[in-house]
């Protein structure tokens, strides 16, 4: 899993250092889950779920240094996370949560594919982690995660277009998701829009300021 481009580190860096916005996952569930991983410290699955709980919140440096342990741990642990979730998806297509780590699981198999410079290989998986995410929201469109994560996935294709309306529709669900407004602030930046990308990325950091 490369660092420099990984989904999580993009989301995160310009949040680091400022206080956290809890969203779909709890504090409560948070420190179960940091409990699990000072009890099972080797276990990458443990690790994994840490990230996946820490993906739906604004701590995604977080995040991104849990799922950089899942790597140091297991560097086959993508190729097992798409194994434990695809079936469970197949069989329940309104399963958000295997979706949610399903699409995880083959958007860090793309970096794994990127890293060994199999470039189609990368944007075949990376592809099938998008139609992941959309799946989430034809079966949620209330769920803000699953349009963040679409998002960011168009805008890395370069569908700036694409990627600002499916922000527009994630702020709609929950306009006071940081993330969201992040994003969209970065695309807007990227289109040349920079007086709507000021607003965009203070409006973010306000509401990460916000949180308790």
């Amino acid at each position: 899993m490369r660092l420099a481009t990984s989904l999580l580190l993009a989301l995160g860096v310009a949040f680091m250092g400022s206080p956290a916005l809890a969203a779909d996952t709890s504090k409560a569930e948070l420190e179960v889950l940091r409990k699990r991983v000072q009890e099972l410290p080797a276990d990458p699955s443990v690790h994994f779920d840490m990230a996946m709980g820490l993906a739906r919140t604004s701590r995604l440096e977080e995040g991104w240094s849990s799922l950089k342990t899942v790597s140091e741990l297991d560097p086959s642990y993508a190729d097992k996370v798409i194994a434990t979730y695809a079936p469970l998806v197949e069989e329940n297509g309104q399963n958000i949560e295997a979706q949610f780590r399903l699409a995880f699981g083959h958007y860090f198999k793309g970096l794994n594919f990127q890293e060994q410079g199999q470039a189609e290989a990368a944007k075949a998986a990376k592809a099938q982690a998008k139609r992941a995410f959309g799946q989430i929201v034809e079966v949620d469109p209330g769920y803000v995660w699953g349009y963040n994560y679409l998002a960011f996935l168009l805008a890395e294709e370069g569908d700036l277009g694409s990627a600002v309306e499916t922000l527009k529709r994630a702020i709609a669900v929950e306009p006071s998701n940081a993330v969201s407004h992040f994003l969209i602030g970065q695309a807007y930046f990227r289109q040349g829009n920079h007086k709507d990308a000021v607003l965009e990325i203070g409006t973010a950091m306000r509401l990460r300021g916000m949180a308790p």
